[in-house]
């Protein structure tokens, strides 16, 4: 896209009126079902001290490790004779030493994907024999702090053959069929807490594409930023078939018209499973068979598609371009970790050797979650684990697959307390600080709704392993202290054209307020500054506004008034309106925003 087109376009679109058709809250106004509480509460077993890591034997010789970015290390070490394979495994800030991978003879050298950023690692590598260990070697290091670096693509939309439904909390799906093909989303009951009109918007054009294989489809999806309460499910169908190019495949998403682009793993099937003629899984496409379509999951809505790309080109984006967002770093290391380990699988026992695979990287991923946003993605792919393990894990030695489990699941209660507990000790912290946002509490607020009322069968058993293992206490004296002091906030979204507010938490509307948004290649900052209402229960009757940002190749700024409609129990309607320019070109126009009502999301006055 040249400037002058690029200016033009952002002019028309950024300018020009834009309309809101509908008025949707993200509030809960269905009450799940109570669950019966175990009135014990059971004391919490005494921690074990965790036994250090150390070298013994006949070990690899020259073991080193490199970290290659703030969450991926790179290891090597010598091959040692009689040995028949690799066992490696890591210990991070010196907690319980956690399965890294096995690797056949002829390996030698490893990258880990899935290490934790900003840490003391210490890794052990063992070589093993026909029957027994011949020894191990460890080396350690501490990891940088992540440095966010995203990828912006450049995306254009067709909003005139985009389709809308109204879903509820009852789930429900929508699908668009485009000319490069069909696009399915399916939104399981739960998953949102009110209507909420969901648009699917076809994507015409993608520019600047950053992988080496074809782009198998991608798709607008509409409110941006929404958090869903349980994963969400795309189907891509292209309208060509996807051809055997025997590249990895994997899903991505991105903000707005292509900022902080970020790559995510696919949904596991392993009912296509064959292997090449090397002796290996020809790739992520086999774990994401789905014939001629792939599915994604993911928990918070935005634009998304799928892709080829070898796995050197996977993880060199993971490496180079983490994304701003902890949850979606997450899910392109995890995406990195599954197309390069895909390739050191040997032949035998595949299927059973990918699922354990999955469950280890899994455990990783819930042990290590910095936040309730990183626990939740990892709650998706441990979900996922089981649903494959129920599916294709009957291989697998039964005591084994409960092992597997149970492993997983004891470390999510565990996690899920620490990061209850975390928000409700935040809640209480920040009270009397009216007006601030209090970091991730929506998120757990939302996972520890889910489990209070087991509302799905994940949480289900989530919840009799968190009761079994602490007690009822636990989860009423946490709901306590969220509910005592922290208050509702609003989420703003909207624009459209060539600009788009994907999520904004706003905690005081009669106070001055900001809200960044997306532009073509760049980003633009908006500010609202309220006239006071007379009345606090009352709605400020409007203000003043100003925008300013910058895209790829102009700069845009604007200044006006906004009114708001609608009562402070939401959701509001913010219309804006006034003169701007684009470059040296201006203009006049509207834009309107709806601040939907947000539980728990901010300090109490």
């Amino acid at each position: 896209m040249n400037n002058k087109r690029l200016i033009s376009f952002v002019l028309v679109l950024v300018i020009v009126s834009v309309s809101c058709s509908s008025i949707t809250s993200v509030s809960g106004t269905e009450t799940p079902p109570e669950v019966t509480p175990i009135t014990e509460t059971l004391e919490e077993a005494t921690p074990t001290k965790v036994p250090p890591l150390v070298a013994s034997g006949n070990g690899p010789q020259g073991f080193s490790a490199e970290a290659t970015s703030a969450d991926s290390v790179r290891l090597s070490w010598e091959k040692v004779e009689g040995a028949t394979s690799y066992h490696v495994v890591v210990s991070t800030n010196e907690g319980e030493a956690l399965n890294v991978i096995d690797l056949p003879l002829s390996v030698t050298s490893y990258e880990d994907f899935l290490a934790a950023p900003e840490s003391q690692l210490t890794y052990a590598v063992e070589a093993i024999g026909d029957s027994d260990s011949l020894g191990k070697s460890i080396t350690s290091l501490t990891t940088p702090a992540r440095q966010p670096n995203p990828l912006i693509v450049m995306a254009e939309y067709n909003d005139s053959a985009a389709v809308t439904k109204m879903i509820g909390a009852e789930g429900g799906s929508l699908s668009l069929n485009a000319e490069d093909g069909l696009y399915e989303l399916t939104i399981p009951p739960v998953a949102l807490d009110a209507d909420t009109e969901i648009k699917l918007v076809p994507i015409t054009d993608l520019s600047d594409w950053p992988l080496d294989g074809h782009m198998i489809g991608a798709v607008g999806i509409e409110p941006e930023g929404l958090p869903l309460n349980v994963p969400a499910s795309l189907k891509i169908t292209p309208a060509g078939g996807i051809p055997d190019s025997g590249l990895a495949r994997v899903g991505f998403s991105f903000d707005g018209y292509g900022s902080e682009f970020a790559l995510s793993p696919l949904a596991h099937d392993m009912t296509g499973a064959s292997t090449n003629g090397g002796g290996h899984r020809a790739s992520l496409r086999l774990q994401s068979g789905f014939a001629d379509a792939v599915m994604e999951w993911f928990t918070n809505i935005r634009s998304t598609g799928a892709g080829e790309a070898s796995s050197g080109e996977v993880a060199q984006l993971a490496r180079e371009n983490q994304p701003s967002d902890a949850a979606r770093a997450l899910e392109q290391k995890r995406a990195a970790a599954e197309a390069a380990d895909d390739e050191l699988v040997p032949l035998q026992s595949e299927k059973a050797m990918n699922i354990t695979r999955w469950f280890e990287y899994t455990r990783r991923e819930i042990a290590g979650a910095s936040d309730c946003f990183q626990l939740k993605a990892a709650m998706e792919h441990f979900e996922s684990d089981l649903h494959v393990m129920e599916t294709n894990g009957k291989s697998i030695d039964p005591i084994e697959r409960e092992v597997l489990k149970n492993v997983n699941w004891d470390e999510l209660v565990d996690r899920a307390k620490e990061t209850i507990d975390e928000a409700a000790e935040n809640c209480e912290k920040k009270s009397g600080q009216g007006g601030k946002q209090v970091g991730g509490v929506t998120c757990t607020e939302s996972l520890l709704r889910n489990i209070e009322h087991g509302s799905t069968s994940f949480y289900k058993e989530l919840q009799k392993r968190m009761l079994d293992r602490h007690g009822s206490q636990q989860l009423s004296d946490a709901r306590g202290k969220i509910d005592n002091y922290c208050s509702t906030g609003y989420v703003m979204s909207g624009g459209g054209g060539g600009m788009k507010v994907p999520y904004a938490l706003i905690c005081n509307i009669n106070q001055p307020f900001t809200a960044t948004g997306n532009v073509q290649g760049g980003s633009i900052t908006l500010t609202f500054t309220p006239n006071l209402a007379s009345n606090p229960s009352e709605l400020p009757a409007g203000g003043s506004s100003t925008y300013s940002g910058a895209g790829t190749g102009f700069s845009l700024a604007g200044e006006g008034t906004f009114t708001l409609t609608g009562s402070p129990g939401g959701p509001i309607k913010l219309n804006a309106s006034g003169p701007g320019t684009v470059d040296e070109y201006g203009g006049s126009g509207d834009e309107a925003y709806i601040l939907a009502p947000r539980e728990h999301s901010c300090a109490t006055p």
